[in-house]
């Protein structure tokens, strides 16, 4: 039994910009989350989240990107601190152009708020 039993739905806003070799985007929302079969009494209903980034075109085939993103603790009143901590990640890399229409993302993401998700991990991606 993998499931929690319930349904729910988010709701956000982003807003992305660019101006030169300067990019960046912002995003907000909230997800509603059902009453489930786990932890049903723990469980938070609304959980608040958002990211913030911004890139810079360093040379034509490579673009630095830094982005933030966050959310709130989905439990409460857990022993276990991944279940009951904000959530708050810094992703580090580039943007790799392979061709006209090809990009490579490469990140590193870095838990900081210590013990509520992965502590280190790699993102990537291609895109054509």
């Amino acid at each position: 039994y993998a499931g929690g039993g319930t349904l729910g739905g988010s709701l956000w806003g982003t807003y992305a910009a660019e101006s030169g070799r300067w990019s960046g985007f912002g995003a907000a929302g909230v997800s509603f989350n059902g009453r489930g079969d786990i932890l049903p009494g723990q469980q938070r209903r609304t959980t608040p989240f958002g990211g913030a980034g911004v890139g810079f075109e360093l040379v034509p085939w490579l673009r630095v990107v830094g982005q933030v993103y966050a959310h709130t603790a989905l439990f409460r009143n857990s022993e276990l601190s991944p279940l009951e901590r904000d959530s708050i990640q810094l992703s580090l890399g580039g943007i790799f152009r392979l061709g006209e229409s090809t990009r490579l993302h490469l990140l590193f993401q870095e838990d900081l708020g210590v013990n509520a998700s992965p502590d280190f991990s790699i993102q990537a991606a291609l895109y054509w």
